[in-house]
């Protein structure tokens, strides 16, 4: 089937993160998730980045649904970011 994927950058994953905490602060997402993900620094390196992401499934999704979803992405995207890495830099 498909969907319609979207996501929002956090910020860059380091060891140095609690896990546990982006954890438990994500935990009011109904249809996103938290994870970490392969993608490249603004230069282009290499490196893996928390994010918030979505993907209904575009038969079932009404534009009301739809907006729903994107202001859940971005708002916990956005209070991660907040939280965890220093403000909005995404």
């Amino acid at each position: 089937k498909d969907v319609i994927y979207m996501n929002s950058r956090c910020g860059m994953y380091t060891p140095q993160l609690n896990l546990y905490s982006i954890m438990k602060e994500a935990g009011w997402g109904v249809y996103s998730i938290v994870t970490i993900t392969t993608d490249k620094t603004k230069d282009g390196v290499p490196c893996e980045t928390v994010i918030v992401q979505a993907s209904p499934i575009a038969e079932y999704t009404t534009p009301e649904l739809l907006s729903e979803i994107i202001f859940e992405v971005a708002s916990n995207a956005d209070i991660i970011e907040e939280k965890f890495f220093g403000g909005d830099h995404n």
